[in-house]
């Protein structure tokens, strides 16, 4: 009973790996089939308040998050959020371009914003990174049966 911790780790990888996967495909087909609308940020606020948030601001970095809200092609209000890993000052920036947003006209609650869709770098390494997880995920040994 001492390997029980390998079956939970490679369990572990495998959905961490086919997690960012899917996300990162996700975020790339967004990017090719999804609708564009105008978001409002409505709301940024921030996440940690904590010691960690100290050595974050230390680097202008601040982990915060943006509620916001827009409109689909048939009218409906739908309303979201993101957490990112920017400065408060930058993200009141970003807010004020009111920023376009993609989203799956079948499940407008899967959105992102236009800049994270597509072939952009953040899609190409959380599906790298994901597939990487897969390929790394230790595998459970076959046991041979020896044939007297």
């Amino acid at each position: 009973m001492a390997s029980s911790g390998k079956p939970r780790i490679r369990i572990l990888l495998a959905f961490l790996g086919a997690s960012l996967l899917v996300w990162g495909l996700t975020l790339s087909a967004l990017g090719f089939f999804g609708a564009l609308s105008d978001a409002e940020v409505l709301e940024i606020t921030p996440v940690l308040t904590s010691p960690a948030n100290e050595f974050l601001t230390r680097y202008n970095l601040e982990l915060n998050k943006l509620t916001y809200a827009f409109t689909t092609l048939d009218e409906v209000p739908v309303q979201s959020f993101c957490i990112r890993f920017k400065s408060s000052l930058s993200l009141q920036a970003f807010a004020l371009r009111n920023p376009a947003v993609r989203y799956f006209e079948f499940l407008p609650e899967l959105n992102a914003f236009k800049d994270q869709t597509g072939l952009s770098s953040r899609a190409l390494v959380t599906s790298l990174l994901g597939l990487i997880f897969l390929i790394l995920s230790p595998r459970r040994k076959r046991r041979r049966s020896k044939s007297a």
